[in-house]
């Protein structure tokens, strides 16, 4: 008897902003391996590179620092990210204390909170700083983050940031050192090195992978640290709100691996277009039952097609 994985159709009810006019840079490294049809080979439930859920008062924080080149021009008197300054939102796009959960709404904090059924603490720290980096915004990404790590390295105790253990696939201790930053956001107001939105690395290069700070800490270009990069000007619009989609993917390649479509890929063998967090465009916010199932955060029910069942909203009722 044939059976299916039903889906509802779920829209972010409090942030309703869709990644569809930005790409992904990232390259399909660690893609997982999937069966086509409505069967799914999942290789294990959680998350593969970043914990999916945080728990018994544990957190992860992400160090986050704006940055812009010297010869930024571009939309100059954006009220948003007006150049030489920090973007308005710089203080209040992400929870800093895990005691604001569940985190003030239209935060990257209370996003992860809710997709997470409130498992999952992701809090930040924002450098204080705008950083100007003397260069062609052109120039290859990697040297301009690694402009970046060098100019604030000697006012930054790194180690603060090393607060979990993250040796392997689906391997994640907390409050355990391993000599490596845990996470990081290198925010650009606009970066011109190519065409996507956002990536998730560094973009390090040999002899500088990792990085190495003043105190010993160590910062991957990917693995064992998160580590992000975003263009947050790329389509001329500096709010957060039109960012928060863009900031969760790259994120989101921690938790799912390198690939993207991880609906359609699983269930029609395509990566094309898809509803939830990870296609490479055209997505939606709400993550999908498929990418809440491969966390941890849904169960889903077996459908037979001469079996009427009705589902309730599987992002409250955590259920597919």
């Amino acid at each position: 008897m044939k059976q299916f994985l039903i889906s509802l159709i779920f829209i972010y009810a409090n942030i309703i902003y869709s990644q569809s006019d930005y790409q992904c840079g990232m390259p399909p490294n660690y893609q997982e391996t999937y069966q086509p049809g409505y069967q799914v080979n999942y290789p294990q439930i959680g998350g593969q590179f970043a914990p999916a859920k945080t728990l018994n008062g544990a957190y992860l924080r992400i160090f986050c620092v704006f940055a812009q080149f010297q010869g930024d021009n571009k939309d100059p008197n954006d009220p948003n990210w007006p150049v030489n300054q920090m973007p308005v939102w710089a203080n209040s796009f992400i929870g800093t204390n895990i005691n604001q959960a569940p985190y003030p709404i239209n935060t990257l904090s209370n996003y992860f909170y809710q997709m997470s059924n409130g498992t999952n603490h992701i809090i930040g720290y924002i450098h204080p700083t705008l950083i100007t980096v003397n260069a062609p915004s052109t120039q290859y990404y990697g040297t301009s983050n690694r402009t970046v790590l060098q100019q604030i390295d000697a006012t930054v105790n790194f180690t603060y940031f090393d607060q979990w253990s993250m040796p392997g696939t689906y391997q994640q201790t907390p409050n355990q050192q391993d000599n490596y930053v845990d996470a990081i956001y290198i925010i650009w107001r606009n970066i011109d090195y190519d065409t996507w939105g956002g990536i998730a690395n560094l973009g390090l290069t040999y002899p500088n992978n990792p990085y190495i700070t003043n105190d010993g800490a160590r910062i991957a270009d990917r693995i064992p640290t998160i580590s992000m990069t975003l263009d947050i000007g790329g389509k001329s619009d500096y709010t957060f709100q039109n960012k928060l989609g863009l900031l969760a993917h790259e994120y989101g390649h921690y938790l799912f691996g390198a690939g993207h479509n991880f609906e359609l890929a699983a269930c029609s063998g395509t990566a094309q277009r898809g509803l939830g967090l990870m296609p490479a465009w055209a997505g939606s916010l709400a993550m999908n039952p498929h990418e809440k199932f491969l966390l941890g955060y849904t169960t889903y029910t077996d459908v037979f097609y001469d079996t009427p069942k009705t589902l309730a909203d599987y992002q409250t009722s955590h259920i597919s």
